[in-house]
């Protein structure tokens, strides 16, 4: 079948990159949580196309969605300007973890403070450090930890050598002394072996 003058016919509509932003810029949740999903099809897939110093706007929007409003002492910031999806947060944060494997991606991503920021708030969360109860946030959340200890040591790479008194350094070590899990360890390990350098 030929449709002939039919409105839309051949017109293949806006560009993905425009669709994202808007989507993201739209604040809607199912706009964001498509958005989320074809960034990280994206980064498993096609990581290259992702390039964050082309798609300039991506990070701000990842950075937003990465932050996780239960991370935080509520009584000392504004909540409504904080993500409060842990699932959000949690595709942002392999989002971020599969671009750092990229050279240029890693750079933007290391000098950006924000980021490094909130993966401070991460590392030093009370959810994980001070929970006696295993739920599902629990577990979301120590999902969480992981991805982005694997974000800070892309990090590390390029802030290295750290002073002693570096904020992710006593964050780091504070955590080795605190974590039983392996994977966690070696991960940490490697990070402080690379500020350390």
């Amino acid at each position: 079948i030929t449709y002939v003058n039919v409105p839309g016919s051949n017109h293949p509509g806006v560009e993905l990159f425009e669709r994202l932003q808007l989507a993201f810029e739209s604040g809607l949740e199912d706009e964001v949580k498509w958005a989320l999903n074809t960034c990280l099809k994206m980064s498993v897939t096609a990581p290259y196309s992702l390039s964050l110093k082309k798609v300039t706007f991506l990070l701000d929007h990842l950075i937003y969605y990465f932050n996780y409003d239960k991370l935080y002492n509520q009584d000392n910031i504004a909540m409504s300007k904080i993500n409060s999806d842990i699932n959000m947060s949690l595709d942002s944060a392999i989002i971020l973890r599969n671009l750092a494997q990229d050279i240029d991606n890693a750079g933007v991503i290391a000098l950006d403070l924000r980021l490094r920021d909130i993966i401070l708030v991460v590392l030093n969360n009370n959810l994980l450090i001070n929970t006696t109860m295993i739920d599902d946030l629990y577990d979301s959340v120590k999902e969480l930890l992981r991805y982005t200890l694997d974000i800070a040591e892309t990090v590390t790479s390029y802030i290295s050598p750290a002073p002693k008194d570096d904020p992710l350094f006593l964050s780091l070590m504070n955590l080795l002394t605190q974590s039983s899990d392996r994977s966690s360890i070696i991960t940490i390990l490697r990070s402080l072996s690379r500020l350390m350098v």
